[in-house]
């Protein structure tokens, strides 16, 4: 673990009885564990478990709409990740690697005692969800994969990524993930959400919770993630759902079904007029579509 990580911690594990105290939205609480602080909301009372984390610089309050709509037919569960949002590691020897992030939504889903579920997770979260069901098959019953490339195209793009802004370089990158997370955040959301308007919410969003304290330990977590060895990914059997966002301009380069490889029982969705954050873009078609493959209800 590098030392850059271990001051990241240390400066994050400050806000951890700050953030206890802080009041959020209809649903949002916290759950405490050893290592860890985390923010969720828990919404929707249906047969069937939706798990997101959000795609960072992306909170719980990124997802309002679409929890609204997919609670009328399914139990929601959104969570945040150490270091990113609200949510917080409290001791300094937490490392960011694959293997930790899918240890905290097991020990989340445990504490809930939710299983069988459905888990959409974006971008580098459809690692965790790869993982998730290879360790844990009572947990993920079904995926949704969104906006996620396989490892070996993800990791060049993060190499891309850091000519321009070397978040990959400990030290340097996390002082200037700090210094530069507005502009940061701002840039991103201006680089991969299309419509205007929708990329006005984002920012805002977005801007509201960085007022508030909201953490974006991008660097530290890519650092964990790509200075690694490549993890080894176990092909996956059970129904899933791929979708993709075609006007994401930080992936016009990649091969935007190369997660496939991954995944023999799939249904591919391309949402042609939405960028990174199609689910969120498009909550709507989103929800359509999960309701059709997922539910036991006529629709």
């Amino acid at each position: 673990m590098s030392f850059s990580s271990v001051i990241d911690n240390f400066l994050l594990s400050r806000d951890v009885g700050r953030f206890r105290k802080m009041k959020f939205g209809s649903g949002i609480q916290f759950a405490e564990f050893d290592k860890y602080l985390i923010r969720y909301k828990l919404c929707g009372s249906g047969d069937k478990t939706v798990v997101f984390i959000p795609n960072a610089p992306n909170t719980i309050e990124h997802y309002d709409k679409l929890a609204q709509l997919l609670a009328q037919d399914f139990q929601v569960l959104i969570f945040e990740l150490p270091g990113f949002g609200f949510s917080l590691p409290k001791r300094a020897n937490y490392d960011y690697s694959l293997e930790t992030t899918v240890q905290v939504g097991i020990d989340l889903l445990d504490r809930l005692q939710i299983k069988n579920t459905i888990f959409a997770l974006s971008c580098l979260g459809g690692y965790i969800t790869l993982k998730t069901a290879e360790i844990r098959p009572d947990l993920v019953g079904n995926i949704v994969s969104i906006q996620t490339l396989c490892w070996d195209e993800q990791k060049e793009w993060a190499e891309r990524i850091n000519k321009r802004l070397p978040i990959k370089t400990p030290v340097l990158g996390q002082i200037l993930s700090r210094i530069l997370r507005s502009k940061i955040t701002k840039q991103w959301y201006e680089r991969v959400v299309p419509e205007e308007q929708a990329r006005d919410g984002f920012i805002k969003t977005a801007f509201d919770n960085l007022k508030k304290g909201a953490n974006y330990s991008i660097a530290t977590a890519n650092q964990a993630l790509f200075n690694t060895a490549r993890p080894v990914f176990k092909p996956l059997e059970m129904s899933a759902l791929i979708i993709w966002g075609s006007k994401d301009r930080s992936h016009l380069a990649e091969n935007q079904w190369s997660m496939l490889q991954y995944l023999s029982n799939f249904e591919p969705h391309e949402f042609e007029s939405s960028g990174h954050f199609p689910e969120l873009e498009q909550p709507e078609r989103f929800t359509r579509i999960l309701r059709e493959r997922f539910c036991l209800k006529l629709v």
